[in-house]
């Protein structure tokens, strides 16, 4: 998690939304947003899906990893990896990125050593990355633990004063 100056974040880490505007089109995108990919892999092998997305673009997602352990790699229209996801051996593969110019991103998923099974993919939220830094919060909040997930408040503090406050999921 990066840090900022005056603000500090405690919550649980669930599930994300599938809200805002969209910032990607299906043109030449492998994925839509909620849409489910059950995929296999087998040894030596990777999935790739593309997204055709914006400039500034906020997207999370995760992949399911039902009996193989992945690693999840994001590469830029420039074709240089932009971040690399690699957790938990089981259970779902987080991802998050901003992307810094448009055009076709590719998610690339591939087993960890020499493992092989199943996996889904699933594309939570694609939107305009919030510039305002409350809204900025809310939208990086609500990707961690979506409209549905455990209740988290959060209240951010400068000389004493309360600058920003705001509860999240179920109470």
């Amino acid at each position: 998690m990066r840090s900022f100056p005056f603000l500090t974040l405690i919550f649980f880490v669930t599930s994300c939304n599938t809200k805002g505007p969209s910032v990607f089109t299906t043109e030449n995108s492998d994925l839509t947003l909620g849409q489910e990919v059950k995929s296999t892999l087998t040894l030596h092998a990777a999935d790739t899906f593309r997204l055709n997305l914006t400039e500034n673009a906020f997207v999370t997602g995760h992949a399911d990893q039902l009996s193989v352990d992945v690693v999840v790699t994001v590469f830029g229209p420039d074709r240089k990896e932009m971040d690399s996801f690699d957790e938990p051996a089981r259970g779902p593969e987080l991802f998050q990125f901003t992307t810094r110019q448009a055009g076709i991103h590719k998610i690339v998923v591939t087993p960890f050593r020499e493992n092989k099974g199943e996996y889904i993919m699933k594309l939570k939220m694609a939107e305009a990355l919030e510039t305002d830094p409350s809204k900025r919060v809310d939208q990086l909040v609500k990707a961690m633990i979506g409209d549905d997930g455990p209740g988290a408040s959060i209240a951010v503090f400068r000389d004493g004063k309360i600058i920003y406050s705001n509860g999240f999921g179920h109470a």
